[in-house]
């Protein structure tokens, strides 16, 4: 195995992002196609940021409606965490699923 100056695998980065990229793009997929609550309707997840280990996952969102984010959308999100995150579980082959900390962006 190639490593770099530090002893890391250079390679590592970009699986880190691609994970960003995938899990992002499912959770997307999940709000669009599988979430019933009509307040989260027009949200859209923007970013996601791993952690090191992959149990968190910070998910920046915003409303796709171009309305201001409201108050109530962090509660429900918080609601809906569980689900969302159980559905990635079935749809992304991790070791572990990332905590969904939702953060407006």
């Amino acid at each position: 195995m190639i490593r770099d100056k530090r002893g890391r695998d250079p390679d590592a980065g970009y699986r880190h992002e691609r994970l960003e990229r995938v899990v992002q793009d499912e959770l997307n997929e999940i709000l669009r196609d599988e979430v019933t609550d009509p307040s989260l309707a027009d949200v859209r997840v923007t970013h996601v940021k791993l952690s090191v280990d992959y149990r968190a996952a910070k998910v920046y969102y915003t409303c796709a409606s171009g309305a201001a984010i409201d108050r109530a959308l962090a509660p429900a999100l918080a609601r809906a965490a569980g689900f969302m995150r159980a559905r990635l579980a079935d749809t992304v082959e991790l070791k572990r699923v990332p905590e969904l900390r939702f953060t407006p962006f």
